[in-house]
Formats: structure tokens, C-alpha cells, sequence
């Protein structure tokens, strides 16, 4: 009798998930439309003879002209060495004002967060012309301090070196802050047990910086680089660091070099202080893999310190740090006290020998001439309309994209993602005459909100920063609700989105920002006056003989003195959502 062998059960196709794709395809249909094919768009371009009536091919001449000319080599020298002094300056002060934010003898510590972030706030325009006016050859405050202690003026802005100083250090006002937050953010998300471990091994604060702040932060500075230079570069770790603490009792898996602290955090249940305070042993009941112990040498702990004396280098300490935060956040807040007081008083004032310091009573005077030479608040209108609108529309396609990149694994997900991160390396110029022409063009869009609106609404760093957000939430959670019979947009609107709302506020709070003083996308699309934006607005006032500075400090208070107040008022709640979606190892 033969047996007939049992047929092998039918294999089963894995069933690919419609969901992520779904989430992320809103976003996809703009990125392809305005950032994709206007880059592809813009290198088949440069291979053609774009002069009016021309039709043929024109090779590699384009390049070859633009490699030989001496004017793009020339900016090009100029942009390295701006790169190559300011980046490392501005997050060399951004990452030592974050630890001295963190500090916990720092005291009055959000007057000092306000004062180092509200540089941001305030557009191009605006702090292009208070620093015109600051380091201006012939009535800069800077040149009458220069020569009021007997040392001789400078052309600031007519000589190349002083003049790429002066942008130099615009560039690192204004941005530093920034960084500043991400890096506070960062440090917010580092356990104390690292830094308790620490003292008890008898690290001194300058040891612990460079031994565990730097390497705890370097995935957050390393985006802070790339954000700022925007270099080709491979993704940083996005690892989340553990918030809890483990209570495995088994073996601790030790890596090659890893210091004996961070073996003491994890088994930080298991430590205790030996007698008289002598030492710190682990546990005999605390298992360890063998040869482990050879890593760590007993040694005596320092002898225990008087509590009085350590209150005394504390008060010490937090006095230094304040005498070195006071003068720095001072110097971050004067060009907006110059800003505010110069839109109170009249223009002869502003170029009087001795400028005032105070606030005056020509505000008034100055609003009427920029509402009457700019139209000032129809621009103020379409500011708040379009920032409003782009807003609401970059946040619903940032929180969906970033939550598909987060919790679902699909088929070509990390490379959807690399492509997407990747555009933050393309200056913006490079799609600029693509984007035009297909908005002015072929949408014939020009002078509408969504000319201003849409090209924009594909925000890399906005897809980064929701997926890192999402990535904070619990896969149990997610997994729970599906259990329960929740369909993927629930999950995503009742559970996932209330998650991550302090994020959420976040990043809405900065892409608000980003496109309030947004300028030259809004002054290539909007050439017709009731629709400028008040970016735009107040560039017309800046000409080439003439500069209306009492038109242009009115309004940039009028724009910025709002945002400063909101700031101030909750910017605890903004340093914990910017924390909600930072970069942490």
C-alpha cells in the first residue's frame, strides 16, 4: 500500500500595508510636484541654451562658463570660508549657553531663554537693516563706540573682510538661539543617573562634559551641522536613550571601552554605597558576565566633603555664570532695544551724533509713512493669512508623513525617507527658476496665496522632526487599539496625534515663523503690491539711495513684538515639545 504524501499547505502571500502609503501620499503628490521635478527640472536645464528663441542643445557649456567665471568663484570662496568660521562659532556658543541653560544654579533662566531665542522672531529685512545701521562707515553706533575710546573707524560694509565679519556675526546672532533650544531640548532628554554616576566616580563638571554630555548630544549636534551647513552627509543615529531603568537580572552586556559609569546606571538598583562611604560596590546578587569585573578597578572614593563647602563653590560658581550670561544676553537683546527704540523716533534722530536710547514719540509719525508707502496693513493681512494657511497644511502633511516613517515598515520606506532628507542638502536657489516657471507658468498662480503656499508645504525638516516625535510613542499603545477594533486614521487622530501634541505645538510655533518672515520666495511670485506679504513690504523700503529706517523699524516691531510676548509666556512649553521631537541617542 503506497502513501499519498499530505499536499504542503498553500503559502500565503504577506499582504502588503495600504495604510503608510496612504499617510504619506498627500506629501509625496506635493514633494514630486514642487521640490522633485523642479531639481531634475534644474539639471536638465543647465545642459540647455536658455536664452529667449533658442532651441538647441547646449552641452556642457553652461558648466564650463559657470566653473570659469571669476564671480561665482569668487562667492563661492566667500560662502566656504562663512561656513567654515560661523558654523563652528555658532554651535560652539549654542552648545555652551545650552549647558548653561541647563545649569541648575542658573537662576531667572527663562528671561535668559527669551533673550537668547528672540533673535529668531525677527525677519531678514529687519535684522539686515538694524545691522546696516549698527556697522554703517559713516553713522554706526559701532564706529562712534570704536571712536569714543580712541580707536580708529572701519568701513564695515564696503571692504570684503569686514564686511564678511559683519555677516559672520549677524549670522551667529540670529541663529545661535536656535540652536541654542535644540541643544537645551537634547540635554533635557539625558537621565541625572548619568550625571549622579558621575560624581560618584568623582568626575569633575569638565570631565562630565566632555566625557558624557558631548557623546550623549552627538546625534543632535551632528543635525545641528548638517542643519546649518547643509553638507552631504549619511543620517545621524536616531536611537532613542532609555528613560527607564533596567531591571533585567541577568547579564549586562558590556561593549569595548563602554566607561564603568554607564554600568553603574544600568545596575543602578543594584549599587551601594559602601561603609563609611569608602567605595561603591555592586551587589552580590547582581550577576555579571565573567571577566567584567577586571574592568573596573576598586579604588577609594574621595574623601566625603563638608555640605557647607560644596554650598559655598555652588554659590560661587552660579555667581561666575551669571556675570557671563548677563553681558552675552545683553549684547543678543540690543539690536531689538535699537530696533524698538529707533521706530519711536524720527530719522534725523536715528543719524544724530549721539542716537537715543530711549523711546521717543514719533511712532506714529512712522507708521503713516510705511502704511502709506507700502500699504502696510493690507501686507500684514496677507501675511497672517498665508503663515496661517501653511501652517495648519504643513502640519496635517508633516504629522501624517512622519507618523507612516515611524510605526509602519513597508517596502521602500527607507529609501522614501533618504530621498526626502536628502533635499536638505539642495540650496534653495537651485529649484528656484523651475518652481517659478511651473507656478507662473504653467499654474498660472502668480500674485495668489497659494503661489506662496504650496512650493513650500513639503517641509523635510517638519517630516524629521514629526517622525522623531512619533517615535515616542508606545507600540503597545498602537497595538492595543488595534485589538480593539480601531482603524488605522482612528488610531492615528485619537491616539498617536494627542501623544505628541507639545511637539505638535512646537513645530507649529516654527513653521509659522518660517513663513512670516519668509522673503525671497514671496518676492519672486508677488509682483503686484496688494499682494505683497510684509517681508516684501518692507524690502521696498531699502533702496539704492535711500532707506527708509523709521518705516522699517515700525514695522518690524508692529510684526515682531507679538511673537516675543507669546514667546515669553510659554516658552517652557516650547523648550518640552521642541524636546518631544529632538534628536537623542
Amino acid at each position: 500500500m503506497t502513501t499519498v504524501p499530505n499536499p504542503a499547505p498553500p503559502t500565503r502571500r504577506r499582504r502588503v500595508p495600504l495604510a503608510p502609503y496612504l499617510f504619506i501620499l498627500p506629501y509625496l503628490l506635493i514633494f514630486a510636484t514642487f521640490w522633485a521635478w523642479p531639481i531634475v527640472s534644474s539639471f536638465l536645464m543647465s545642459f540647455k541654451d536658455s536664452r529667449l528663441g533658442a532651441t538647441a542643445g547646449y552641452g556642457l557649456s553652461n558648466w564650463q562658463r559657470l566653473l570659469t567665471d571669476e564671480f561665482f568663484r569668487t562667492a563661492l570662496k566667500n560662502t566656504v570660508v562663512i561656513l567654515v568660521i560661523q558654523v563652528p562659532l555658532m554651535l560652539s556658543l549654542a552648545t555652551t549657553l545650552a549647558v548653561a541653560l541647563n545649569s541648575r544654579l542658573l537662576r531667572a533662566r527663562g528671561l535668559f531663554r527669551f533673550a537668547f531665542f528672540a533673535p529668531l522672531v525677527v525677519g531678514t529685512v529687519a535684522y539686515s537693516a538694524v545691522f546696516r545701521l549698527l556697522f554703517n562707515g559713516e553713522f554706526g553706533i559701532v564706529n562712534r563706540a570704536l571712536a569714543g575710546v580712541g580707536l580708529p573707524e572701519v568701513d564695515w560694509l564696503n571692504q570684503p573682510g569686514p564686511a564678511m565679519a559683519v555677516i559672520i556675526l549677524a549670522m551667529t546672532w540670529r541663529w545661535t538661539g536656535y540652536n541654542a533650544i535644540i541643544l537645551l531640548a537634547g540635554l533635557q532628554g539625558i537621565p541625572e543617573d548619568v550625571y549622579e554616576a558621575a560624581a560618584i566616580d568623582g568626575a569633575t563638571p569638565w570631565q562630565s562634559f566632555w566625557k558624557m554630555t558631548l557623546p550623549l548630544l552627538r546625534s543632535t549636534l551632528l543635525f545641528c551641522i548638517v542643519l546649518a551647513a547643509t553638507v552631504h552627509g549619511t543620517s545621524p543615529d536616531h536611537q532613542q536613550w532609555p528613560r527607564e531603568r533596567h531591571h533585567d537580572a541577568g547579564h549586562v552586556p558590556v561593549p569595548a571601552g563602554l566607561p564603568v559609569v554607564q554600568l553603574r546606571v544600568r545596575q543602578r538598583h543594584r549599587v551601594r554605597r559602601g561603609r563609611a562611604g569608602r567605595r561603591v560596590q555592586l551587589c552580590a546578587a547582581a550577576p555579571v558576565r565573567e571577566g567584567l569585573m577586571t574592568a573596573i578597578k576598586p579604588a577609594p572614593a574621595p574623601a566625603a566633603r563638608p555640605m557647607r563647602g560644596k554650598a559655598a563653590r555652588d554659590r560661587v560658581s552660579a555667581v561666575w555664570l551669571h556675570l557671563a550670561l548677563i553681558p552675552l544676553a545683553l549684547l543678543f537683546l540690543a539690536p531689538l532695544w535699537i530696533m524698538l527704540v529707533f521706530s519711536t523716533h524720527p530719522e534725523t534722530a536715528i543719524f544724530s551724533p549721539n542716537p537715543p536710547l530711549w523711546f521717543g514719540g514719533a511712532f506714529k509719525e512712522n507708521f503713516d509713512g510705511l502704511q502709506a508707502d507700502t500699504n502696510f496693513l493690507r501686507a500684514l493681512g496677507n501675511s497672517t493669512v498665508i503663515s496661517v494657511a501653511y501652517t495648519l497644511l504643513s502640519m496635517l502633511l508633516t504629522s501624517l508623513a512622519g507618523f507612516a516613517f515611524a510605526k509602519y515598515t513597508f517596502p521602500g520606506r527607507n529609501l522614501l525617507f533618504g530621498l526626502i532628507l536628502a533635499t536638505l542638502t539642495i540650496p534653495t536657489f537651485v529649484t528656484i527658476i523651475p518652481q517659478f516657471i511651473l507656478v507662473a507658468r504653467d499654474l498660472k498662480m502668480s500674485n495668489t496665496y497659494w503661489a506662496v503656499i504650496l512650493p513650500t508645504l513639503a517641509n523635510t525638516i517638519g517630516i524629521f522632526y514629526m517622525r522623531q516625535a512619533f517615535q515616542t510613542v508606545p507600540d503597545d499603545l498602537l497595538a492595543a487599539a488595534r485589538i480593539d477594533g480601531a482603524s488605522e486614521p482612528r488610531i492615528f487622530w485619537q491616539i498617536a496625534l494627542p501623544v505628541v501634541r507639545p511637539a505638535l505645538a512646537a513645530l507649529a510655533i516654527l513653521l509659522f515663523l518660517a513663513s512670516w518672515n519668509d522673503y525671497l520666495w514671496p518676492l519672486i511670485v508677488l509682483t503686484q503690491k496688494d499682494s505683497y506679504t510684509m517681508p516684501v513690504a518692507l524690502g521696498t523700503l531699502v533702496g539704492l539711495t535711500r532707506v527708509s529706517w523709521g518705516g522699517i523699524m515700525v514695522g518690524t516691531a508692529i510684526a515682531t513684538v507679538p511673537f516675543l510676548m507669546v514667546f515669553l509666556a510659554l516658552q517652557r512649553h516650547f523648550v518640552a515639545g521642541i524636546a518631544g521631537g529632538a534628536v537623542k541617542d
